[in-house]
């Protein structure tokens, strides 16, 4: 009995951790081009090296969208500091292009900023 009640503390540690990583939000900094949607709006950063596109998206008229979108423009360079959401293939509102190596939700932004030229990422 001991055995069985040790066994399922352990699974259930377990199965709390997996749930607290796929919910897990950290904070990172990430740039790419700025792609302003009606609903929802990303940042979609392409690796010019390895080919690897990420996606960074968010509510356009959430305070993480109007904070980002004060600070950078439609089609240019922008990047931040925030807190990211890995997000499932399920979870991605629809007009998010795919990526190769991850989609985030943005949760929130603690500092913003772009470039005044044109960027030659996609």
């Amino acid at each position: 009995m001991k055995l069985i009640a040790i066994l399922a503390a352990v699974n259930t540690l377990l199965v709390s951790e997996a749930v607290i990583a796929n919910n897990h939000q950290h904070q990172q900094s990430f740039d790419g081009t700025l792609r302003i949607g009606k609903q929802y709006s990303y940042i979609f950063y392409f690796g010019e090296q390895s080919g690897d596109t990420v996606v960074y998206f968010f509510q356009t008229n959430s305070a993480v969208g109007r904070k980002i979108r004060s600070v950078c423009r439609n089609n240019r360079y922008c990047s931040a500091t925030g807190s990211l959401q890995i997000q499932n293939s399920h979870q991605i509102p629809k007009g998010i292009p795919e990526s190769t190596s991850g989609t985030y939700r943005v949760t929130s932004v603690s500092a913003t900023s772009s470039r005044s030229q044109t960027s030659n990422r996609r």
